[in-house]
């Protein structure tokens, strides 16, 4: 490839600089696919959260997040990956950003799992050990 800008404005030069650990870089360098847009902030008690990125690859997807939480700021992926069983997925935090778990980090995934499951009307969560699920968008 040439150094020539790509879909949605992304050079190679700068897909070359990506590395993304614990991930298929090459099949995504090969044939990225990047969801452009997928910001959205919500508040939580004293949590703020931010959806920042989103990378996906054919059996995963990788969120961006930034939890801002009074006593630390985390900026984390999530991972929403296939499981071996049929039609399983599992949400969890993925080690980019040695996630703490905190009330914040918790709030993010429950936020985005109930977001998940909202896209189907068969989906449901089989296990979760989130603690606290009320969250609003903001």
């Amino acid at each position: 490839m040439t150094n020539n800008t790509n879909n949605h404005g992304i050079s190679q030069a700068q897909l070359d600089a990506h590395w993304m650990p614990f991930t298929g870089n090459r099949e995504f360098k090969k044939d990225p696919r990047i969801i452009v847009s997928a910001q959205d902030n919500y508040a939580v008690g004293e949590a703020r959260i931010i959806f920042m990125s989103t990378y996906r690859n054919d059996n995963s997807i990788l969120f961006e997040v930034q939890v801002r939480e009074p006593t630390i700021d985390q900026r984390v992926a999530l991972l929403f990956a296939k499981r071996k069983q049929a039609d399983e997925y599992t949400l969890k935090p993925n080690m980019i950003g040695s996630p703490r778990s905190t009330d914040g980090l918790h709030n993010a995934v429950a936020v985005l799992g109930n977001e998940l499951v909202g896209l189907h009307e068969d989906s449901e969560i089989l296990k979760s050990t989130v603690k606290g699920q009320h969250v609003s968008n903001r």
